[in-house]
């Protein structure tokens, strides 16, 4: 064997054995921060659990639009994630438009604190949620702040109330 087949044989397996160690280092990162931190914040979490399904109703500005709301919440510590569906009716009692939303937030001390956004890139919906649990953990009051879909200005609503389904 040459000295050049050599050198070869050694970048080679250099390259190899850098591209496995950089594969199985990010294989570790990713169980560690998506497997065993979740695990062990589930077990070492002592606060409420708010994991469940959550209805509410808002009413949209002053002309009798109204909103109902359903929250599917998955829990992880004190990391929670889910999905929403969001029924918008009309005055006049008909359903016009279903959204189908993504939340992100923690709870904290007893508030929540949750980000949605639109699971479709078809239509913009974003806001953020500021609810505390009352009456035991069977509600949860609070505030959101969203953008409007129309007008696409930001809307406060106060008082929201959802009930646990």
């Amino acid at each position: 064997m040459s000295t050049f087949d050599t050198v070869q044989l050694g970048i080679i397996s250099g390259v190899i054995s850098g591209i496995l160690t950089a594969v199985i280092i990010r294989f570790l990162y990713l169980y560690i921060t998506k497997v065993l931190v979740p695990w062990f914040e589930s077990i070492v979490y002592k606060g409420i659990i708010v994991s469940g399904n959550w209805k509410s109703t808002v009413l949209l500005g002053t002309l009798g639009f109204k909103a109902e709301l359903k929250i599917m919440l998955e829990q992880k510590g004190h990391k929670l994630k889910g999905d929403m569906v969001a029924v918008y009716i009309n005055p006049d009692g008909n359903s016009n438009k279903t959204k189908r939303l993504e939340l992100e937030g923690f709870l904290a001390n007893h508030y929540l604190s949750i980000t949605y956004n639109s699971s479709s890139r078809n239509s913009i919906s974003l806001g953020t949620f500021l609810l505390k649990v009352v009456h035991g953990g069977e509600q949860l009051k609070g505030g959101m702040l969203s953008l409007d879909g129309i007008t696409s200005d930001v809307q406060n609503y106060k008082d929201i109330i959802w009930e646990r389904e």
